[in-house]
């Protein structure tokens, strides 16, 4: 919903994978048994669409560039967007026109407003 280059969407997924590895005894990583948190992070993304009615989606990334097994449909994203906004930080989120922020950069502090 912000202008982004989709690597905080890539360290988020790997961060969430990694906490679904470590929290969930029974939760399954790769078929060689092999910790891929981002892999991780996708099974639980379509799990979740499933749960939410998405029956045609099918995610490969977890930023939704394009991707040549990746899939869904607009009655999915309506599911998607319905279940979304049961949740009020999701309402918070999507009423927000501007963000700002304060960052340092080579010793110097400057505002960056979204």
């Amino acid at each position: 919903m912000l202008p982004s280059g989709n690597d905080a969407a890539t360290a988020l997924a790997k961060w969430g994978g990694l906490v679904l590895e470590n929290n969930d005894p029974g939760y399954k990583t790769d078929s060689k048994n092999n910790s891929n948190p981002i892999k991780s992070f996708i099974r639980r993304m379509n799990f979740m669409a499933l749960k939410c009615g998405m029956k045609s989606s099918k995610f490969c990334n977890p930023h939704g560039l394009p991707h040549p097994q990746s899939s869904s449909n607009a009655e999915d994203l309506a599911s998607l967007v319905s279940e979304c906004l049961n949740i009020e930080l999701f309402r918070k989120i999507i009423k927000t026109k501007k963000y700002s922020c304060w960052v340092q950069h080579n010793g110097a502090k400057h505002e960056v407003i979204w």
